[in-house]
């Protein structure tokens, strides 16, 4: 979507999801337009590349690379206690994302077999609208008896690799104070806590003060959007590459 609407300049952005619910429901996509830009061009262009990826389904690289970010978020999630306690409360098909799916490590699915009707399959009839695109089923079961469900997915579940547990921490200010490490090189003030962490995680936070009240004023947005910008691409790398090494 990014490729088809973004890079040819016919929407500023993209998104997309799904609900992960025990039978077929929705799955939402949509792009954002310039003003002044055709909501047409763009609508017709994001359906048909919706409804296009039985006859070119992504390759084992996207594949790959999708499976690769879907980890590292989930063991971002286990590092965080209010995360999980979130994802336990959740439905069935999100806790086995978050731990029977890390733990079988599933290898990329090959492309063969794929095809347009296949594609069709997935993303059954829909009802477009000019501003939104609302799915909806058309046909089919409206509940599926054959899903083994959570406990038939993970009744082998082992559990995944033990990773490095981290301390109890007293996060009262003397005890933050005595444990920081404070240096200065090259005008760039640099303190460090030590402590162990869940998985060896590191955390690490800089700012960047520049200019005085005057020189910045009317400056936020522009603030605001300098980061997300550079996420965007360089002269030297591109958006998937900054996006691979994240």
């Amino acid at each position: 979507m990014h490729k088809a609407l973004v890079e040819t300049k016919k929407a500023s952005s993209v998104f997309g999801f799904d609900f992960q619910w025990h039978d077929p429901t929705l799955a939402i996509f949509g792009a954002e337009v310039r003003q002044g830009d055709s909501l047409e061009a763009a609508k017709d262009v994001l359906i048909s590349t919706i409804e296009g990826i039985g006859a070119n389904p992504p390759t084992k690289e996207e594949v790959e690379r999708a499976r690769a970010q879907l980890l590292k978020t989930i063991e971002l999630t286990l590092n965080n206690s209010d995360r999980v306690g979130l994802t336990l409360e959740l439905s069935s098909s999100a806790r086995r994302l978050a731990f029977v799916f890390p733990a079988s490590r599933p290898a990329p699915q090959s492309d063969a077999g794929r095809s347009d009707a296949g594609g069709r399959a997935l993303f059954q009839a829909r009802q477009p609208h000019a501003r939104a695109i609302h799915p909806h089923l058309a046909t089919g079961p409206r509940r599926d008896s054959s899903h083994p469900g959570f406990a038939g997915g993970a009744q082998d579940y082992k559990g995944d690799a033990t990773v490095a547990a981290g301390e109890a921490f007293d996060p009262s200010p003397a005890n933050i104070e005595a444990r920081t490490m404070r240096s200065e090189a090259g005008g760039i003030k640099l303190a460090l806590l030590p402590k162990k962490t869940r998985g060896g995680k590191v955390v690490a936070q800089m700012a960047l003060r520049y200019g005085d009240e005057k020189s910045l004023m009317n400056r936020t947005m522009a603030a605001r959007l300098a980061g997300p910008m550079l996420m965007r691409g360089t002269a030297k790398h591109s958006r998937q590459q900054i996006q691979d090494e994240t």
